[in-house]
């Protein structure tokens, strides 16, 4: 016997932090922006909770229903250790199926790309497109690192040889968050290239949804970032080379946090992926060509 699916009966909660009780007694959360009739497109931000998105208007205006969900451990969603990549698109079929959804599209952005990439793979006939935006690849390809931020391009290392120091950093970083979120954000957007600080400045809502999203990231302390960490470190559990759904790659190229040779790597071995590389865009570049992204992705989905 079957596990019955969960019902909109089983949601909690207004627009911008609902839950839905999934079949092993979890909670999963998400929020919806955009348009409500919209085109249906699942959304993962980087390391990230339900309420750092890109501009509503433009999402509205393109006419998407844009649905972001929560991870393990993070905002709303109840922790599920261990995890991994495979895993979470169960919870996204769930939700998808609560919501009517037969089909939908996926954006994976940062940290959030692998997760994209997850959905494509195992859930291929219900997905009618992917974008990869700034989009982490597996670092166990050779050469995906080069341009990366050293104290990222050491993630992997430390993740695998010392996890406590991993634990450490991120216990710090959600004190820091909870304590002052304008420090935290300060701090962890600080030392991006020129390219995102004017990005952070043109746009405002960049700095606004992020916090607000901080709390909701460390809302249950640090254990879902550091399964996040170990996941995106981890090895994914497919190749990339297996993702048969219309795929288009945006990738900036003067990301330090996500460097072109990953961007590079996804466009050459998802077959017949579409590629956007932007001079001189950074880490921001999935909110500086908002408009431009979700335009690509909806004439793939259609």
């Amino acid at each position: 016997m079957t596990d019955p699916l969960p019902t909109p009966s089983d949601f909690d909660g207004p627009p911008d932090a609902r839950t839905l009780h999934l079949p092993d007694d979890r909670r999963l959360g998400f929020a919806e922006y955009g348009r409500p009739a919209g085109w249906p497109v699942f959304g993962f931000f980087g390391a990230s909770a339900r309420r750092f998105r890109p501009n509503d208007a433009e999402t509205t205006a393109a006419g998407v229903r844009l649905i972001v969900l929560e991870r393990p451990g993070f905002g709303l969603s109840d922790p599920l250790p261990p995890r991994s990549l495979l895993a979470w698109t169960s919870d996204v079929a769930a939700l998808a199926d609560a919501l009517g959804l037969a089909r939908f599209a996926v954006i994976g952005s940062s940290q959030g790309g692998p997760y994209g990439a997850a959905c494509a793979y195992a859930l291929r006939p219900r997905v009618t497109a992917l974008a990869l935006v700034s989009a982490l690849s597996s670092f166990e390809i050779p050469g995906v690192t080069q341009g990366m931020a050293a104290p990222l391009r050491l993630l992997p290392v430390l993740a695998r040889r010392v996890p406590w120091l991993v634990t450490w950093m991120n216990q710090a970083a959600a004190g820091m968050a909870r304590r002052d979120p304008e420090r935290f954000f300060k701090q962890t957007f600080g030392a991006l290239p020129a390219a995102d600080q004017q990005a952070v400045q043109k746009n405002p809502e960049i700095k606004t949804s992020m916090l607000a999203d901080v709390p909701e990231i460390y809302r249950q302390g640090s254990q879902g970032v550091n399964q996040a960490v170990q996941v995106a470190c981890g090895p994914w559990g497919f190749r990339a080379e297996d993702i048969r759904v219309p795929t288009v790659v945006w990738q900036g190229e003067a990301d330090p946090n996500v460097p072109p040779a990953m961007g590079r790597y996804l466009a050459r071995a998802i077959p017949n992926a579409q590629a956007h590389f932007v001079p001189g865009a950074g880490h921001f570049l999935g909110f500086t060509h908002w408009a431009e992204i979700l335009a690509s992705l909806l004439r793939l989905a259609a």
